[in-house]
């Protein structure tokens, strides 16, 4: 009964795992773009078939979207703009 709300139209997972502002207006973020990238590509990959709910999609946006907006803050000085406090 649930797979009948499933609709054709509904939005590929490559629509949820989009990059971070912040990272895709930093231009020397390059290596983190390629490294989101990749990983949103794997991810899809490795999920494609499973039966995932819309809360467990959501979890492996938010996990993706946090990895690389913490690998960018990382880098930063603390108390900089985009690093931590």
């Amino acid at each position: 009964m649930a797979n009948d709300l499933v609709s054709a139209d509904q939005p590929k997972l490559d629509d949820f795992l989009a990059l971070p502002k912040i990272i895709s207006e930093d231009p020397t973020c390059t290596d983190l773009v390629a490294m989101h990238y990749v990983l949103a590509m794997k991810l899809q990959s490795e999920i494609e078939h499973l039966p995932l709910t819309t809360l467990q999609l959501i979890l492996v946006e938010r996990t993706l979207t946090n990895y690389i907006t913490i690998r960018y803050r990382e880098r930063k000085l603390a108390g900089t703009e985009g690093g931590f406090d």
